[in-house]
C-alpha cells in the first residue's frame, strides 16, 4: 500500500483521527458534568471540540461513505453510539488532517483504577499508533497525517483507555483520554 493511499480513503478501512478525539472530548465533558473520572474542563477543550467538530465533517469529504452516511451525524463508525465497548478490530490505522504545526501521540493502555475512584489510571500499553507517511501519496503528504496502528501486545479484555497526546511543534500542549471497555 506505500506510497498509494489518497483520497478519497474508504471509510471502513480507516479511523478519522478528528472524529476520535471529538469522541474523546464529548465523553470527557459529560463526565465533567457529571463529576466522574477527574476529567479536566476548559475552555480551551471547547475550542478544541468545536475545531475537531468542524475538522471531521471536513476530512469527510476525503473519505469513500457510500453505506456509511449514517455515520455522518454522530461519529465515528463503525463504534457503537450507545456503549463504550470497543474490540480489537475496530481499531484501525488513523488519517488526520495535517495544519503543519500539531501531530498527535495515541496510545492505548489497560486502565487500573479502581471501581467508583474519582479519576483514571492506566496501566500497561496495549498498543500504539506511529507516525507513517510513507503510507500516503506523495502528493497529499502534507495534506495529511497517517498513523499507522501496531499489533495488539497481548489478548485483553476489560477497562482500557486511549490516550492522545496533542503536539505543537514536538512539545506537549494538551491530551485527551477516552475510556472504554475492551471486549
Amino acid at each position: 500500500m506505500a506510497n498509494e493511499l489518497a483520497p478519497p480513503f474508504p471509510y471502513a478501512d480507516y479511523l478519522i483521527g478528528e472524529e476520535i478525539i471529538l469522541r474523546a472530548l464529548n465523553q470527557q465533558e459529560d463526565f465533567t458534568d457529571k463529576n466522574e473520572f477527574g476529567a479536566s474542563w476548559s475552555s480551551d477543550d471547547r475550542i478544541e471540540q468545536s475545531s475537531m467538530f468542524f475538522k471531521s465533517n471536513v476530512l469527510r469529504q476525503d473519505f469513500d461513505m457510500a453505506g456509511f452516511e449514517h455515520c455522518i451525524p454522530k461519529p465515528p463508525c463503525p463504534w457503537e453510539k450507545e456503549k463504550d465497548q470497543l474490540n480489537d478490530a475496530q481499531f484501525k490505522d488513523i488519517i488526520l488532517g495535517n495544519d503543519g504545526i500539531n501531530t498527535f501521540r495515541i496510545n492505548v493502555y489497560e486502565r487500573t483504577d479502581e471501581p467508583g475512584k474519582n479519576g483514571y489510571s492506566t496501566g500497561k500499553e496495549l498498543f500504539a499508533y506511529t507516525l507513517d507517511q510513507a503510507s500516503l501519496d506523495e502528493s497529499v503528504r502534507t495534506e495529511f497525517l497517517y498513523y499507522a496502528r501496531s499489533a495488539l501486545t497481548d489478548r485483553y479484555t476489560g477497562n482500557a483507555v486511549i490516550r492522545i497526546e496533542k503536539l505543537a511543534r514536538g512539545v506537549l500542549e494538551n491530551a485527551f483520554h477516552y475510556l472504554f471497555e475492551f471486549v
